[in-house]
């Protein structure tokens, strides 16, 4: 189980805040939550989150 450290959490916290997509995202614990009303918001986060090139092994789950 790879968790994210306060510091990762807190540049990929503000990359998605920055990003002015109009998502909710929140540092909870091991995990950062965003939610969205639309989808494509999600998969928009989801890609940025990705080109942030982070060392670290990020999963997406609950995609609802």
């Amino acid at each position: 189980n790879d968790a994210i450290d306060s510091e990762n959490a807190k540049k990929i916290n503000k990359a998605i805040k920055d990003s002015k997509l109009k998502v909710n995202s929140s540092i909870r614990g091991e995990e950062i939550r965003v939610v969205a009303k639309q989808i494509d918001d999600l998969q928009a986060v989801m890609k940025l989150v990705k080109e942030l090139d982070l060392e670290l092994n990020i999963s997406f789950k609950n995609l609802k």
